[in-house]
């Protein structure tokens, strides 16, 4: 079921294609004046075709996409599974880089850390957790939470911004550390932390993507819970701090943003497209 933004969006697209219609019937009735149209039959199908337009147009929106030139690279955003998207991928993680799927008492086995341990590693989150400590050896932890204050889950936390990037039979991996994961398991970030964490990933691209295409998911939302900021919201942050960063210097070829299918009617397409135009 569709949610009240996707209705709401559905009756603005067909109430603008009624207005254009009636003011086509308007023109047709004063060039000819003799032309005889039943009125409750024009109404009816101009409803019909107005609600329909409301629809199509509706569900056609799935993607928004905007080339920038002067530097050259291009910002996406669309429907899918990240994971089917060429180029790096962008994971997040809390400052801990948990990975345990264990009953999902620590993170969800839904969760994007669990597909990318299905994807790249056979499922096995130990492998990802190799990979991360590899990538993480060179950065200086901020601290470390005794077994008495965490009992579970990972116990050494590193400044939030911190990229782990690992590179896996030739896949780019950019595991993006933007929210702190407390000592009862929830993960919690805000606007500022994201943004700053969002600096640190460019700087990581720039260095380790050789300028290939970027996709990453709508970080922030769901269980990162930054709650004061919608979907829509988030995927403009995302895009501003991008094309800010980009404007210095080209750091991937494209950034895909990917929405995943559930969420889609949190998002307005047509106003992503909007903004990016005024960028």
């Amino acid at each position: 079921m569709r949610s009240r933004r996707g209705i709401e969006r559905i009756l603005r697209n067909a109430s603008i294609a009624f207005a254009a219609l009636s003011g086509i019937v308007q023109l047709a009735t004063a060039v000819f004046p003799d032309l005889a149209i039943p009125g409750f039959r024009v109404l009816a199908g101009l409803l019909l075709l107005s609600f329909t337009w409301g629809v199509l147009s509706s569900l056609s929106r799935a993607k928004a996409s905007r080339d920038f030139a002067n530097p050259d690279f291009v910002v996406t955003i669309k429907r899918g599974d990240l994971f089917s998207e060429s180029g790096g991928w962008v994971v997040g993680f809390t400052d801990v880089f948990d990975t345990s799927t264990h009953i999902g008492d620590v993170i969800s086995s839904h969760s994007v850390q669990a597909q990318l341990a299905y994807k790249l590693f056979d499922g096995d989150p130990s492998i990802l957790d190799v990979k991360l400590s590899e990538s993480l050896a060179a950065v200086a932890p901020n601290s470390e939470e005794g077994i008495q204050d965490k009992p579970k889950g990972k116990r050494i936390r590193y400044p939030l911004g911190t990229v782990a990037f690992m590179r896996e039979g030739g896949q780019n991996v950019y595991g993006l550390a933007y929210s702190r994961m407390s000592n009862s398991l929830v993960a919690q970030s805000s606007v500022d932390l994201l943004w700053r964490s969002l600096n640190s990933l460019w700087e990581s691209v720039a260095v380790n993507g050789r300028r290939q295409g970027l996709a990453m998911p709508v970080i922030g939302g769901d269980l990162a819970r930054i709650d004061n900021v919608d979907h829509e919201t988030l995927i403009k942050l995302i895009i501003l701090s991008f094309v800010a960063r980009s404007r210095r210097s080209v750091i991937a070829s494209e950034l895909t943003i990917v929405i995943h299918p559930e969420n889609l009617d949190k998002v307005d397409i047509a106003e992503v497209q909007a903004f990016m135009a005024s960028l």
